[in-house]
């Protein structure tokens, strides 16, 4: 009896480095998935930038912008809030309550004085119109990270459409700051990436 106990605690011992190895390592994956969801900051040409690391894209933004809203998803089949960076405030129009999910109106991009919002979202998937892959008054083609949009621009807002999908980037800046704004933006869009495997969801 005391030999199967001795026998017993040999196996233990034996297997214990392993099972420790595979603890260490079930931690280490755990925390590079999570490590992997959060905004990196970095410097980058001469000025403080955040590098906004998304779920299979990412972008470098102004230091002195925030992150105003993160992944929202609402209803089965969306609306969906992907990144929302900026100064000013953002309403996704959506709410849960105790009865579902209930959307009143569109995405609002709200800026003060001096205040900039850029939202990447997707619009609901059914029942809405997508993108029209054709180009209308006053829009061009132009790329974000490679992947054709279609691009618009007010004295106050800047949109790129990806046709195929109710996929979009908007952006609205307040007057006093329109021409820093732009610039801001368009740096941003330059620098943004995404993986080879992304898809909109």
């Amino acid at each position: 009896m005391n030999e199967g106990r001795e026998s017993h605690r040999r196996r233990w011992r034996l297997a214990l480095p392993s099972l420790i190895g595979i603890a260490v390592l079930l931690i280490v994956v755990v925390f590079a998935v999570w490590r992997s969801q959060q905004p990196v900051f970095h410097s980058g040409g001469g000025k403080q930038v955040v590098l906004y690391h998304g779920q299979g894209f990412d972008f470098a933004y102004p230091q002195e912008w925030r992150v105003i809203a993160p992944y929202q998803h609402y209803g089965l089949h969306g609306p969906s809030i992907i990144a929302v960076v900026g100064s000013g405030d953002f309403d996704s129009g959506c709410a849960v309550t105790n009865d579902g999910v209930g959307c009143s109106h569109g995405v609002v991009l709200a800026v003060a004085d001096g205040e900039v919002v850029l939202a990447y979202h997707l619009g609901a998937w059914l029942g809405h119109p997508l993108p029209s892959p054709s180009l209308g008054p006053g829009e061009e083609w132009g790329v974000v990270g490679g992947r054709p949009a279609i691009f618009s621009q007010t004295p106050t807002s800047l949109r790129w459409a990806f046709p195929g999908a109710p996929e979009y980037i908007d952006v609205r800046f307040a007057p006093d700051v329109a021409r820093d704004a732009r610039q801001q933006v368009l740096r941003l869009i330059s620098t943004w990436r995404w993986a080879a495997t992304y898809s909109p969801h």
